[in-house]
């Protein structure tokens, strides 16, 4: 039986003749990349010790915040000004929160009757209590 536990930013490689662990650590338009092979260090545990050490210090190197948390940062495709919450094509804003470590909620707000104002502040609403509800359970975060 598998794990439901996942590592972020890496992850197991088995095949047949490749054993190890895999790091990929994007942030900002940067990316890096490593192979840990269970046979280089030795076993698969000291394997993924060295792994979680590079992806640690990677992290830190980029500025990234070391979180089991989707990390979110501006893109290109956002142009509304307000992180985590995006127009769509159709007419509907889309929300987007790491309400915990490895899940993300979605939420559609539709624009309806062409009222694209009351639909983004609603938009924003809601990305604002996804926060507050998960991490001030966490004691991470006093809005």
């Amino acid at each position: 039986m598998k794990s439901k536990h996942r590592l972020k930013s890496i992850s197991r490689i088995d095949t047949d003749d490749t054993h190890g662990w895999y790091v990929r650590v994007r942030f900002q338009g940067k990316e890096h990349r490593k192979f840990f092979s269970d046979s280089k260090y030795g076993n698969k545990l000291s394997a993924l010790v060295a792994a979680k050490k590079y992806r640690d210090e990677i992290e830190v190197e980029l500025g990234k915040p070391r979180t089991d948390r989707m990390v979110m940062t501006w893109h290109k495709a956002n142009s509304t000004g307000f992180l985590g919450v995006r127009r769509r094509e159709f007419p509907a804003f889309e929300v987007q929160a790491s309400i915990r470590p490895g899940k993300i909620k979605k939420v559609i707000v539709p624009i309806i009757d062409g009222d694209e104002e009351a639909a983004f502040k609603k938009a924003c609403e809601i990305r604002v209590q996804l926060l507050k509800k998960s991490y001030s359970s966490e004691g991470q975060v006093d809005f």
